[in-house]
């Protein structure tokens, strides 16, 4: 697994739990770039870069309606989005 961590030009907030980012990582080993998916290791949200590699929130049915050479993708994010729901618990949620 090539494990790359990139520094972002500026602090992100995730659109579901408002907390800040100023770095992504990816198990592919590539810089983000808009329209990659992310999830917040906060919340577990599911999120994508935009333009300006900010963040959004993934629409309903955009996950389902990836390409099926994405299938390995769905199936990482769904395990990981459960397994950060039922271990974690948010203590602070930034308003």
């Amino acid at each position: 697994m090539n494990v790359l961590a990139t520094r972002l030009a500026e602090i992100v907030e995730c659109p579901y739990c408002g907390r800040d980012f100023n770095s992504a990582i990816s198990i592919e080993g590539h810089s983000p770039k808009p329209g990659d998916i992310s999830v917040c290791l906060y919340c577990a949200g599911i999120l994508v870069f935009t333009e300006t590699l900010g963040y959004r929130k993934m629409e309903d049915g955009e996950l389902e309606n990836l390409p099926e050479e994405y299938s390995d993708v769905k199936e990482t994010i769904e395990k990981y989005v459960y397994s950060v729901l039922s271990c974690c618990e948010i203590t602070e949620v930034k308003s």
